[in-house]
């Protein structure tokens, strides 16, 4: 059994972080967060991810803002660095895991202070009505607050910038596209009068199962070609979506019957001549 586990691939990572991760006080969300980046890093040999924070919810499952609030605090605390921040050109931020424990900015309550014992409650200063209510179970992280500037909310206050992002747009000429418009004319030839789809959406799912699932696009062609020949498969995969929710499975079965197709041309080759006109 752990030699079909190994043969699925396997991560390589310190003993020191992982014990620095295991000691680590935070909530199941930071540290679900902290493996997702160990998988996307170390995972693939590299040190680096490039990553939005939407991508980290759809793959952790749990609410965007709760996944950026905790990224906030990870990276606040030096637990994860930030190697090239969000732009308009660049979209997504490219982060790593700061493998120096020692730098990480955790300054803990110990268990057995007096100040920390179970529901109990602890008072600090640095926020801005001077002192700061906590409640703490055990081990509490404490963070110090500068004091806050007042808000001007009059007439001269400044607007607010627009928090929007803009959305990616794929050419035509892009690998995306060609793979999405590859996909939709294998559909058009078995029903005609089928309508366009919004190509830019499809393209979003090509991306992410280029880019997040780290698949060729290449293999991806292969995939989609083999999949719309496939008397079962070609009614399951009718849109780019869900083409990268059974991608695994159409490929497993396509290197499978691969398989099976070149054992069957290797017997056939020890039949004599004879034999073959016979059959």
């Amino acid at each position: 059994m752990s030699q079909q586990m190994f043969e699925r691939g396997f991560t390589k990572v310190s003993n020191g972080l992982l014990e620095a991760i295991m000691h680590y006080p935070a909530s199941g969300l930071k540290k679900d967060i902290l493996l997702f980046l160990i998988r996307y890093t170390y995972g693939y040999q590299r040190n680096t991810v490039e990553v939005t924070i939407k991508e980290i919810s759809e793959d952790l499952k749990r609410p965007k803002s709760k996944v950026g609030a905790a990224l906030r605090e990870l990276i606040r605390d030096k637990i994860i660095e930030v190697i090239r921040n969000y732009d308009a050109a660049q979209k997504a931020r490219i982060l790593s895991l700061n493998t120096a424990s020692e730098q990480w900015n955790l300054t803990e309550i110990q268990p057995g202070n007096r100040q920390c014992t179970k529901r109990s409650t602890v008072y600090q200063k640095g926020c801005s009505s001077g002192y700061q209510k906590v409640h703490c179970k055990g081990y509490q992280k404490v963070h110090s607050y500068p004091a806050q500037t007042p808000v001007n909310k009059g007439r001269n206050a400044a607007p607010k910038k627009s928090l929007k992002k803009e959305k990616k747009k794929y050419s035509m000429n892009s690998v995306e596209f060609r793979l999405s418009f590859l996909l939709f004319n294998l559909l058009k030839e078995r029903r005609e009068n089928l309508s366009q789809p919004n190509m830019q959406q499809w393209c979003k799912h090509i991306d992410r199962l280029i880019r997040i699932d780290r698949q060729s696009p290449e293999e991806v062609e292969r995939v989609i070609q083999w999949s719309q020949k496939h008397i079962f498969w070609q009614s399951k995969t009718i849109s780019a979506e869900k083409l990268r929710k059974h991608y695994l499975s159409l490929a497993m079965q396509m290197g499978s019957e691969a398989e099976k197709n070149k054992s069957a041309g290797q017997n056939n080759s020890h039949v004599s001549e004879s034999d073959r006109i016979r059959l």
